[in-house]
């Protein structure tokens, strides 16, 4: 169990790092044509909503006994990791 819990924290910490590094994107927002600016926005409401959804999953397995920690839920979580990592 000891090993669930340190899982839980080193998401949480992973998911505070994408979380400012998705208001850096925000931020950036603001230093591109105007014409680049509407297809970066979609792709900041695709990076959002996978955030969302990281959340989400965070939350599920914050209140599951462990037992429902599988390596399909890393697989989702693995698919968030690459949209952060190819969006900055």
């Amino acid at each position: 169990m000891a090993t669930f819990e340190a899982a839980l924290e080193q998401l949480e910490a992973e998911l505070e790092q994408w979380s400012a590094r998705l208001e850096a994107l925000v931020a950036q927002a603001d230093e591109i044509s105007p014409d680049a600016r509407v297809d970066f926005g979609r792709r900041i409401d695709a990076l959002r909503a996978k955030y969302r959804a990281a959340r989400t999953a965070h939350a599920r397995l914050k209140t599951a006994d462990g037992e429902e920690a599988s390596p399909d839920n890393e697989g989702g979580w693995n698919e968030v990791e690459s949209a952060f990592f190819k969006a900055h």
